[in-house]
């Protein structure tokens, strides 16, 4: 029987490491903590982007003092089809803008810009 000319016909197996790397991507995204319960160490969220709110937990080194209503937070998600994967690595930005500070419209709705994120005065 013949032997194959040229280059071999295998298809190449990706790495294992490459595997493992590509099943471990997380992502850092930003968000606006809607309420946060010190009882159960828990925040509602809505991510930057998104219409919805998740609940996700805080990580151990947050501390409770600085996980104000209305703040940036940042979120690490796990995996990015399930937003409820996820941890509040802590608050960044704008920290401490506390509802006063809120702007709102004639009816009390807090105004927010095209990106949905909350206008503060």
């Amino acid at each position: 029987m013949p032997k194959p000319t040229g280059g071999s016909t295998r298809t190449p197996r990706p790495s294992r490491a490459s595997a493992i790397l590509t099943a471990l991507t997380a992502r850092v995204v930003r968000g606006r903590l809607l309420s946060f319960a010190a009882s159960t160490f828990k925040g509602i969220v809505r991510l930057d982007g998104s219409i919805a709110a998740v609940t996700l937990p805080a990580g151990e080194w947050v501390s409770t003092a600085t996980m104000q209503t209305n703040d940036r937070v940042a979120v690490l998600l796990f995996n990015e089809a399930d937003p409820d994967d996820g941890i509040i690595l802590g608050p960044y930005g704008d920290v401490g803008a506390g509802a006063a500070d809120l702007l709102t419209d004639t009816n009390g709705d807090v105004l927010s810009d095209a990106n949905g994120d909350v206008l503060f005065a």
